[in-house]
């Protein structure tokens, strides 16, 4: 970090932490801002310099650990931590998926008609609550924030870009906050990809990691201190978390479905470290056979197969076969010429590994100051958000006794 951009830190930090754990007018509304930092390991604050993120645990609450649904992929994720639900329950079981329901569609993220369908978005998200009570809402650039889920739209949306910078996306929110209190959202989301990119390309150890969380955090940093000149009666609370975390992969762990198995007889969809298998002109039952234990490190199951503590597999568009590689490991359909798997990052796997644990910090009026816990789920901030608005929870898979812990 240069010295510079030290000195904007350090100052950016003392307004987050002066700030956010200052006292509020008790008549000022409870808010709440929910930012996402994609790809952000729960290790980054302890390796890498994030000056404004410690400060908003310093003014506020944060967990050592957060563990996300499974597959610990980015739209299950980004779900879950609207709606309290596991993917399995909520429905988005992964970033590609089909639907029984939904015959000659494959969801993806890039599917723009699959996105702003509702029959994909089967559980209703905190904004969708809200807008039915009147209360408008501002979930910028999240998953399902796209689609008239149970027939709403939040009051304020955009189409997914990827390509903002950080100030357009500091103004999406400042944009709205510099009206009159009255036109507020009571709801917001901002979203950030960036590290989750560049790990992606160059692995979690990389100077190329380091330099973008660090990117990440000042930005986060910038935003929080506008959020406080412009919040003068203390309404907002801020919570930063991610979706997952990041495995190093190599070269040398890769796994290819054509060993074994015939692409021609099946369709593959999903991206390593999982994937699903649709059987087209043979029996589920023998192209299971001729995947399960084959590899050691490659874990086949039917849906009624897998472990019972991932809380998967119950819900229709979970793949008649599912493939998962060890952490670390690659799975992929076929050998590609000209192409072979570098030694970037990847996230998907077994949401008990370390590798895969996410970030929570959060800092606010309604939240107590120097709380640290070890770890939660992800599912748990639905009901924190929920106490915060005041207002009452779907049912849901989360503990509300996390939620308790942090509330003043």
């Amino acid at each position: 970090m240069t010295t510079r951009r030290r000195f904007v830190a350090a100052v950016l930090a003392l307004v987050v932490a002066v700030g956010l754990a200052s006292g509020c007018d008790e008549q000022a509304k409870q808010r709440v801002l929910l930012i996402s930092l994609d790809g952000f390991r729960w290790d980054y604050r302890d390796r890498f310099d994030t000056p404004s993120l410690d400060a908003l645990a310093g003014a506020g609450v944060a967990a050592r650990r957060m563990q996300p649904g499974f597959p610990s992929k980015t739209f299950p994720n980004h779900f879950t931590l609207v709606t309290g639900l596991v993917p399995d329950h909520h429905g988005i079981v992964s970033n590609t998926m089909r639907d029984p329901a939904i015959p000659g569609v494959t969801f993806s993220m890039s599917n723009r008609d699959a996105v702003v369908d509702p029959r994909w978005w089967q559980a209703e998200p905190i904004w969708t609550t809200l807008e039915k009570a009147g209360r408008p809402t501002a979930p910028f650039l999240w998953p399902g924030s796209e689609a008239p889920i149970g027939g709403v739209m939040p009051r304020h949306w955009m189409r997914y870009q990827q390509n903002l910078t950080d100030e357009e996306r500091t103004a999406l929110v400042t944009g709205l906050l510099e009206k009159p209190e009255a036109e507020w959202p009571d709801f917001m989301t901002l979203y950030w990809h960036h590290i989750d990119s560049v790990t992606h390309r160059h692995g979690p150890d990389s100077p190329e990691a380091r330099a973008a969380v660090e990117s990440v955090d000042t930005a986060v940093g910038v935003l929080i201190a506008r959020i406080r000149a412009l919040d003068t009666r203390g309404s907002w609370n801020v919570i930063v978390v991610s979706d997952h975390g990041m495995s190093q992969q190599s070269p040398d762990r890769v796994i290819y479905l054509e060993d074994y198995i015939d692409l021609d007889a099946v369709d593959v969809i999903d991206s390593s470290p999982n994937l699903g298998v649709f059987p087209k002109t043979q029996a589920v039952d023998d192209v299971y056979a001729r995947l399960k234990g084959k590899h050691a490190h490659l874990q086949v199951y039917r849906p009624s197969e897998i472990p019972a503590r991932l809380q998967y597999g119950t819900n229709p568009r979970v793949p008649p076969i599912f493939v998962m590689a060890d952490d670390g490991w690659g799975v992929h359909a076929r050998r590609r010429s000209g192409w072979s798997p570098g030694s970037g990052g990847a996230h998907g796997y077994d949401n008990v590994l370390e590798s895969m644990q996410a970030l929570f910090v959060a800092a606010g009026p309604s939240l107590k100051r120097g709380v640290r816990i070890e770890q939660m789920r992800s599912v748990d901030v639905y009901e924190l958000i929920c106490r915060i608005l005041d207002v009452e929870p779907r049912p849901n898979d989360g503990d509300p006794s996390v939620a308790r812990r942090f509330l003043r």
